[in-house]
């Protein structure tokens, strides 16, 4: 029995390394499997990563030229009204606060620009009429020179009557003086 026995245990054994070989096959293949497949996930999650980050980066890209861009022609269109150009024309590029920010700049250009005009126009206007006040003025002065030139005239000819006068006075009173004395001596005369 004791050999029978051995021979039983030796198949168990044996029957044991079997099973054990075969489960440890089995599970190296498992493994095997498991480890392929821990590769193709990290493979695809490599891609996927990669794959995210691209689109992240081309996306950070497009929001950052769609933000600068405006930008841009905001700093452009100021550089231009800092040196006076009031014809700059703004699109209008949204409603986000960069998009109201220019939105708000071109309505301010074409009100300076409306202003400007205004201002031009108004000046035309007051140098033609300070022409005009430049022609009154010029006739003024001619007149005022033909009053000065009568003015002077009339006070020559009111010296001339005055002499004229102030002489006729002292003949006059040489006559009434005459007149007197003679009237006074006829008088004189006659009493005696």
């Amino acid at each position: 029995i004791a050999d029978g026995m051995q021979d039983s245990m030796a198949r168990v054994e044996e029957l044991s390394r079997n099973l054990v070989e075969e489960e440890q096959q089995a599970l190296a293949e498992v493994m095997a499997n498991q480890d392929k497949h821990a590769r193709t996930t990290i493979a695809l999650l490599g891609v996927f990563v990669g794959v995210g980050l691209l689109i992240g980066i081309i996306v950070s890209f497009v929001a950052a030229h769609l933000m600068t861009k405006p930008l841009g022609i905001l700093d452009k269109s100021m550089a231009a009204l800092a040196t006076g150009d009031l014809t700059i024309r703004l699109e209008d590029t949204g409603r986000d606060e960069i998009g109201r920010t220019i939105n708000s700049m071109s309505h301010m250009v074409r009100d300076l620009h409306a202003l400007v005009e205004k201002v031009y126009e108004g000046a035309g206007k007051l140098s033609g009429e300070a022409d005009e006040v430049s022609r009154a003025a010029d006739s003024i002065k001619g007149g005022s020179a033909t009053l000065h030139g009568s003015v002077k005239g009339i006070k020559q000819d009111a010296e001339v009557v005055l002499s004229a006068a102030t002489e006729s006075l002292a003949q006059l009173v040489v006559l009434t003086n005459t007149a007197d004395f003679k009237r006074d001596n006829s008088g004189r005369m006659s009493k005696e």
